[in-house]
């Protein structure tokens, strides 16, 4: 009797490109700048709910902008963001930013720390774009560094996972 396994890796599939931004100022700051660069609309799509190790419960905003005609998504994510208090997660989540107390911040990946900002792009025609978008973003007078990442290169896999939303 033949036998028959599935091949079923325990690897995630990472179906995206990410660039990495390093820069000290603000997320306002930093949509306007990539906004201008790449003649898009990032805006706030949500919130990703993170749980630290510890238990604490963390919210990375999501800015989104889909270019529906090139079919491509844009995807910002800053990698440092502030403790919400369980209080403030039971009501309705405000838009002000300057809500509550800051009691401790978390790194989405921790060992990436001298990056700020994660860009990535989604979609199936994010190859024929990421080299522009990236040598555009380069173009930065605002941004002090800009790295190409890959997700194989992260070494920590449960980190690795933070990224998949």
């Amino acid at each position: 009797m033949k036998r028959y396994t599935l091949d079923t890796p325990g690897e995630e599939v990472f179906d995206f490109d990410i660039i990495g931004i390093s820069c000290p100022e603000s997320h306002y700051k930093v949509i306007y700048e990539i906004n201008t660069l790449l003649s898009i609309d990032l805006s706030l799509e949500t919130y990703l709910e993170y749980t630290h190790k510890e238990g604490n419960e963390f919210l990375f905003p999501l800015y989104q902008f889909i270019d529906e005609a090139l079919c491509v998504e844009y995807n910002l994510i800053p990698n440092l963001t502030s403790y919400q208090p369980p209080r403030l997660r039971n009501k309705q989540v405000s838009q002000d930013l300057f809500m509550g107390e800051v009691e401790e911040s978390a790194r989405l990946l921790p060992e990436l720390d001298n990056t700020d900002y994660f860009f990535m792009l989604k979609g199936q025609n994010r190859y024929m774009y990421y080299h522009a978008v990236y040598e555009q973003m380069r173009k930065s007078r605002v941004f002090t560094a800009i790295q190409e990442i890959y997700v194989e290169d992260i070494r920590d896999k449960k980190a690795r996972g933070n990224l998949l939303f």
